[in-house]
């Protein structure tokens, strides 16, 4: 009944109730019967249910084994076609170069390769072969190449390009625009509310008090610091 109208219909404890205890012979109440009824609504792992979880549940669409393996085509057919365009517009790119112009990609070893892709890119050259026949030994040298440099973009790893570098730059220009506004406090010079309300923060932040000069100073020195410290690394960086 739950899975078929999400709920008891009118009455339908009362009919339940009476099936149960005619099939079986029974005698039970109808809040008996409710309360067995609850027992019985759990997860395959034997966790209790509520009715109205148990209605939602049965409303998902469950992933089939079907649905499962179509997916997998699905994905697998884009990355073969991914393999036959990338190995086209290489060959393409080859045509302009002489075989001796080709720089050769570094040896793999074998248990290090990819099977699945060495198998679509050998679809692909046959596939290449079947509309293009080659006419001589350089063309057929290139087809060798082309399938070096696709195997090659296709199992290297795409590198997010660092940000260290912008970061410790970042470091170094907060470093000394906080040392500069401490700097304006020690020396007594008249802060804007902007500037009064960021040093608080600053001090703040390092468990000192803008009020006192001593704390001031000792804010001024950590800034300094750091900067010298961020600069160093940046310095030894770039060597």
């Amino acid at each position: 009944a739950l899975i078929r109208f999400g709920r008891m219909p009118r009455y339908g404890w009362k009919e339940a109730t009476y099936t149960f205890c005619d099939r079986f012979k029974l005698s039970c109440s109808v809040l008996d019967f409710k309360k067995k009824a609850s027992s019985v609504i759990t997860t395959a792992t034997g966790r209790k249910y509520s009715q109205r979880k148990f209605k939602d549940e049965c409303n998902k669409r469950h992933k089939t084994i079907e649905s499962f393996f179509d997916d997998r085509s699905i994905q697998e057919s884009r990355f073969q076609q991914q393999v036959k365009n990338s190995l086209a517009e290489i060959i393409q790119n080859l045509d302009t170069l002489g075989v001796e112009d080709v720089e050769n990609p570094p040896k793999i070893p074998a248990e290090n390769l990819d099977h699945q892709i060495l198998e679509l890119i050998d679809f692909s050259i046959q596939d290449h072969l079947s509309r293009h026949k080659p006419s001589s030994m350089s063309e057929i040298a290139k087809l060798f190449q082309a399938s070096q440099i696709c195997y090659k973009r296709m199992t290297q790893k795409k590198k997010n390009p660092s940000t260290w570098k912008e970061n410790i730059k970042k470091k170094i220009v907060k470093s000394q625009d906080s040392a500069s506004l401490v700097k304006k406090a020690v020396e007594n010079v008249s802060l804007s509310e902007m500037e009064a309300n960021s040093l608080k923060k600053l001090m703040r932040e390092i468990n000192l008090s803008p009020r006192r000069s001593k704390d001031l100073k000792s804010a001024q020195t950590i800034f300094n610091e750091k900067e010298v410290i961020f600069k160093k690394k940046l310095e030894m960086h770039e060597r």
